[in-house]
């Protein structure tokens, strides 16, 4: 489970090289309502502080590492259910979402009963995916989705 959230946390830090739109709809404004859901709601501007204050403290270039569009962030919003019922719900909840923004699967990972998912809503345009959707399944039926707003640039 370490290396899940240690390829989800790897993932969202390379893709807050994110640009685009400051006041992003919110997509799980009505599932962070839910009692007994965890949700999480960060707003570009405030992405944008923390991008900030993050490239001031790493010298990317001497690592060897090109992260690139770190520039206006549209936000991230994370809703998280730990209950086998709210996982359901959120999962169903999920894949209306998925569908309805036609995503496509950009990376799939399975170990032990335990998935994550990374989804884009666009296809690649000029080396930039609009929005990333995260989907990380666990097998105590947690269930967590993480929406990036933004034009990430690969």
């Amino acid at each position: 489970m370490k290396r899940i959230y240690t390829f989800l946390a790897a993932i969202i830090l390379a893709v807050t090289g994110l640009s685009a739109q400051t006041n992003a709809t919110r997509v799980f404004a009505d599932l962070a309502k839910i009692k007994g859901i965890t949700s999480v709601y960060v707003s570009g501007p405030m992405m944008k502080l923390g991008l900030s204050k993050l490239s001031d403290n790493i010298d990317i270039d001497n690592m060897g590492v090109a992260i690139k569009g770190i520039k206006n962030p549209g936000g991230l919003e994370l809703v998280n259910a730990e209950k086998p019922e709210l996982a359901s719900r959120l999962k169903t909840a999920a894949a209306g979402i998925l569908k309805g923004k036609n995503t496509t699967v950009l990376v799939e990972t399975k170990e032990d009963g335990e998935s994550v998912n990374i989804f884009s809503p666009s296809k690649l345009d000029n080396n930039v995916i609009r929005d990333l959707i995260i989907e990380v399944s666990e097998k105590d039926n947690e269930y967590t989705l993480i929406y990036i707003h933004g034009d990430i640039e690969i």
